[in-house]
């Protein structure tokens, strides 16, 4: 009586008519699109993606020209400039600003940075890079976690349906057993051991049943549902074993990141020499002057002539700027040699990562390899105890085999019936830690 372990529908619904108006069926397919749409942390990283695209687009505007407008309004009380004479003619001079303004525009642009603008957009790009691996290496921890508790789930669940099919094959025994003590064809100890029996399954239900509780707990928590308004209810799902992809440590998020790493600390070595390069820029300006008084007075034969001026100007100017470092006490050669060094840290680490990333695949391969064996063991095991209770039955039927004979090979069943499914649900979750190792998650 070989059942499928994933889930039977029917003997679910009616197990749970409590649940019925509010039960969510739930395939792992479908938690894994719900982890996905409503993850915090999934959100979060693709958030980050676009806060890095959006600052290299604020890195890439520093390649273009810069403008700005500048204007100015000044008042002050009467200036004395200056007293001369010409041609024995006293003259005397003074300004007055009284609103006078300035107003002008400017626009620069860079020539040659050292190359810190071009690394810095580079550096920029990287940290779009970074963020994409880091949202997608997030999305594959969100999968593998939300496989864990499903298939837990899913576990607790099967052994409860085993259960509770154990309970009415005692239940039928108890009946028989019953029957013959009453035409005294059984011992009042056979009945004892048959009660014996149900009470210590009636414990093991209770103990699956809060596991039920608690996985059902965990994985509602992780879809963001509320606990209280869901039940959940597996699917039915054929099982069949994984075709192994082609794996690749390049295709791991974690693999790129470790790359994308050494990339950003080369780059960042570029920087540093660019500090310390000749800077070229451009500049050109034009600036309006106005409401500028100037008066004073000539003192002559005739008497005192006054003068009075109101000034305006416009004035153009384009400008090229050049700065050379001369010297900073050998500040630059130490700041190029601890960025070289900071390269060579993260080409180590890389190199450190990148055995722990292989060392993980290939023990998630062995765990995937194991996993296949130990479920077609299990199932001909389960298959052997399920045989062997099937003739230990017919035998206690016809009076040939002792009621012992038959609660142990109902016990065998059992411990068979729980092996199959945990070997089942452990090569579940070895198959997703494959497929999260080897980079094939998605």
């Amino acid at each position: 009586m070989k059942r499928c372990v994933w889930c039977l529908y029917a003997c679910l619904l009616c197990s749970i008519p409590a649940y019925a108006a509010d039960t969510l069926m739930l395939s792992f397919d479908s938690c894994r699109q719900i982890v996905l749409k409503n993850s915090n942390i999934i959100r979060k990283a693709e958030n980050n993606v676009n806060s890095a695209d959006w600052q290299r687009s604020e890195v890439m505007a520093k390649f273009f020209p810069s403008a700005k407008a500048v204007g100015s309004v000044a008042w002050t009380p009467q200036i004395d400039m200056m007293e001369m004479e010409i041609m024995q003619m006293p003259i005397a001079l003074s300004m007055q600003l009284k609103g006078m303004y300035i107003a002008g525009l400017m626009v620069s642009q860079p020539i040659f940075a050292g190359g810190q603008i071009a690394n810095g957009y580079r550096l920029s790009k990287v940290g779009v890079e970074a963020a994409k691996e880091q949202a997608a290496m997030e999305r594959a921890n969100a999968i593998a976690e939300i496989a864990q508790a499903y298939y837990a789930y899913v576990a607790v669940r099967s052994k409860q349906i085993m259960l509770d099919d154990y309970a009415i094959q005692l239940d039928t025994l108890m009946s028989q057993v019953g029957s013959s003590v009453e035409v005294g064809m059984s011992t009042d100890a056979e009945r004892l051991r048959v009660e014996t029996a149900q009470r210590q399954l009636n414990y093991q239900k209770k103990r699956v049943q809060t596991g039920v509780e608690l996985c059902r707990m965990a994985l509602t928590n992780m879809l963001n549902m509320d606990y209280d308004s869901v039940y959940i209810v597996p699917m039915n799902t054929s099982f069949d074993f994984v075709q192994s992809p082609a794996s690749c440590l390049d295709q791991r998020p974690e693999s790129r990141l470790l790359a994308l790493q050494v990339k950003a600390a080369k780059i960042q070595k570029q920087l540093t020499v660019g500090k310390y390069l000749p800077t070229i820029g451009l500049s050109a300006a034009y600036t309006w002057f106005g409401n500028l008084h100037i008066n004073g007075d000539i003192t002559t034969q005739m008497g005192a002539l006054p003068i009075a001026q109101k000034m305006q100007m416009k004035v153009p100017a384009i400008m090229l700027s050049v700065s050379v470092p001369l010297t900073d006490w050998a500040e630059g050669a130490y700041a190029i040699k601890r960025a070289k060094a900071e390269v060579n840290n993260a080409e180590l680490e890389r190199d450190y990562n990148q055995r722990l990333l292989q060392l993980e695949m290939r023990r998630a391969i062995l765990n995937l390899t194991d996993g296949e064996d130990l479920v077609q063991t299990s199932a001909l095991a389960l298959q052997s105890a399920t045989e062997a209770l099937r003739v230990v039955r017919d035998r206690y039927e016809v009076g040939l085999s002792p009621l012992s004979d038959l609660l142990a090979a109902q016990t065998d069943w059992q411990k068979a019936e729980s092996d199959y499914i945990e070997a089942q649900t452990q090569y579940r979750i070895n198959e997703i830690e494959y497929l999260r190792t080897s980079g094939n998650l998605q």
